[in-house]
């Protein structure tokens, strides 16, 4: 097996052609389309701080989260990496649970929580979801259900 930071050592390869306009570049539009991450992150922060600053100042994780992606994914597109895809399969993870967490009514909260984002369930919430995130490194697919569920 290939080094996890080699170029192509990723499983997966996108339809676009590989390095067709650049030798360092491997997916050359789908690296430049995450360009639209770095701008619209910080712009719905500046645009958002009043909205943030009365209900939850976690929005600032979600768009740092985003911006994140982002960066993750440009780096996976342009190295077609397995870290690359790793990273930037958790950060779309992660970005989505972080947007989960803020905006589900707590009516809809486990009970373990106590009606509390960050409640009681913070010392099990993070390290499962720590192990949670790093388990796929070892298997890839189980990151398969979390981005592309089932339609059916």
């Amino acid at each position: 097996m290939p080094s996890v930071f080699a170029y192509q050592s990723s499983e997966v390869d996108w339809c676009e052609p590989n390095f067709q306009y650049s030798q360092l570049v491997a997916e050359f539009y789908n690296t430049f389309s995450n360009v639209t991450f770095f701008i619209f992150g910080p712009l719905m922060t500046f645009l958002m701080r009043p909205y943030i600053q009365q209900r939850s100042r976690y929005l600032y994780v979600l768009f740092v989260l985003f911006t994140v992606t982002g960066l993750f994914s440009m780096y996976f597109h342009m190295t077609l990496s397995f870290l690359g895809q790793m990273l930037d399969e958790i950060a779309i993870l992660w970005l989505l649970a972080s947007g989960y967490s803020i905006w589900l009514p707590r009516c809809y909260f486990p009970a373990f929580l106590g009606q509390n984002r960050l409640g009681r369930g913070g010392p099990s919430v993070n390290p499962t979801g720590a192990h949670l995130s790093f388990r796929p490194f070892g298997i890839p697919p189980l990151n398969t259900p979390g981005l592309f569920p089932d339609p059916a």
